[in-house]
């Protein structure tokens, strides 16, 4: 599939799908809130007298939720394509995050948003992205995929100093604001505009 592209000179268009789609897992739900968690634990504990244990939980709901919805989430990305999963789970994964600078003393609000954001953030891992990638590469398909996996390695990589940085800086509540707004401001633009899912 890429041989005839190459051959022309031209970059083929696949490379800037993995581009895209490592853009997109930059900003997905474990670099912004499971590799964060960790960062906002100690305002949890000052703010609400939690223990790292009943913190903790939370994490363990949100990938309960993400385990459950896995096997759903493929045949959704099968049955209406990636681009469709990915928007809408976006969206709903921002909105979870930024809900949480309204988070209440109570531990099920916690819980709650963790297994929310859980659930529809599926929506927004290497799942639907793998999909979109396989569609493009035949030969160099393993090269491309682990391309797109810098990306949310590189999200991994920052998102905590970033979430430390905001706490210092502005509060742990706004902090979930900017995180939420960030997944949303890069995520659909790119994928909206730039993701297309066959060759």
């Amino acid at each position: 599939m890429t041989t005839a592209r190459q051959k022309s000179g031209k970059v083929f268009y696949g490379w800037w799908i993995v581009l895209v789609a490592g853009t997109g897992l930059s900003v997905h739900s474990a670099p912004i809130m499971g590799f964060t968690l960790g960062v906002f634990l100690k305002s949890f504990s000052q703010e609400f007298s939690w223990s790292r244990t009943q913190i903790s939980l939370a994490f363990t709901l949100s990938a309960l939720g993400m385990t459950l919805v896995a096997p759903f989430l493929g045949w959704l990305v099968d049955r209406v394509g990636a681009r469709r999963v990915i928007l809408p789970a976006t969206v709903l994964f921002g909105v979870g995050v930024l809900s949480l600078y309204f988070l209440s003393a109570h531990l099920w609000h916690f819980y709650a948003v963790f297994l929310f954001t859980g659930v529809v953030g599926s929506g927004t891992t290497p799942v639907p992205y793998s999909k979109v990638i396989s569609q493009w590469f035949d030969r160099q398909r393993g090269l491309a995929l682990g391309l797109a996996m810098v990306g949310s390695s590189a999200g991994v990589f920052v998102m905590p100093s970033l979430a430390q940085a905001l706490i210092t800086s502005v509060g742990w509540r706004y902090a979930y604001v900017f995180l939420g707004l960030l997944a949303l401001g890069i995520t659909l633009p790119v994928v909206g505009l730039f993701l297309t899912e066959t060759p």
